[in-house]
């Protein structure tokens, strides 16, 4: 959650973590609004993640992913 973490593979969790407010700022400083490029953007309240359309789980527990098999390239057999 800093500067540099706006310019790396994760910059998007480290802009809408920031604007959304989901992990407090180092030190109480707003890296986002300090920056020339992303402050801009929040300044002008521009987001990627709206919760609104986020899909609620009504059917209790999430199931856990099922993950396939490896195959060896000789037949179905797994590895």
């Amino acid at each position: 959650m800093t500067t540099s973490g706006l310019y790396d593979e994760h910059w998007l969790l480290a802009y809408e973590a920031n604007i959304k407010g989901w992990l407090p700022n180092p030190r109480g400083k707003d890296y986002v609004k300090s920056d020339q490029n992303f402050g801009y953007l929040k300044s002008e309240g521009v987001f990627f993640y709206d919760e609104k359309l986020a899909a609620l789980n009504t059917q209790g527990q999430l199931p856990m992913p099922r993950l396939p098999g490896l195959s060896s390239g000789y037949g179905n057999q797994s590895i």
